[in-house]
């Protein structure tokens, strides 16, 4: 991938859990003109040193991309509010008018 940084950083939430987020920059120029995203957690794809993959999608015209990724050490509150927390520090006029996850509890509380 020659589009600059990848890596971008580790969200550390103590106890609670940490993630590493990953978005390049063109997936950041993608999810500043966003106004539907959509996220997923998958448990299967991942190293057994972390627990889920966490991915934001966003809708671009008719289709959509990937634009955020997430390793995450749990599934709880605190990691799901850092990776937002971070995604809004690298876009800070990322304003979705929606939001759709399949039915994971936490990331939609984080949201």
């Amino acid at each position: 991938m020659n589009d600059g940084n990848f890596y971008r950083g580790v969200v550390d939430t103590g106890e609670n859990g940490s993630a590493l987020v990953f978005v390049s920059d063109k997936q950041l120029a993608l999810l500043r003109l966003a106004t539907q995203v959509y996220f997923d957690a998958t448990f299967k794809v991942i190293s057994t040193i972390f627990y889920q993959l966490f991915t934001l999608v966003a809708q671009f015209a008719d289709a959509t991309f990937p634009v955020v990724f997430a390793v995450m050490s749990r599934k709880t509150n605190a990691p799901y509010t850092g990776v937002f927390a971070k995604v809004l520090e690298l876009v800070p006029e990322f304003t979705p008018t929606s939001a759709m996850e399949d039915f994971d509890e936490a990331s939609v509380a984080a949201l």
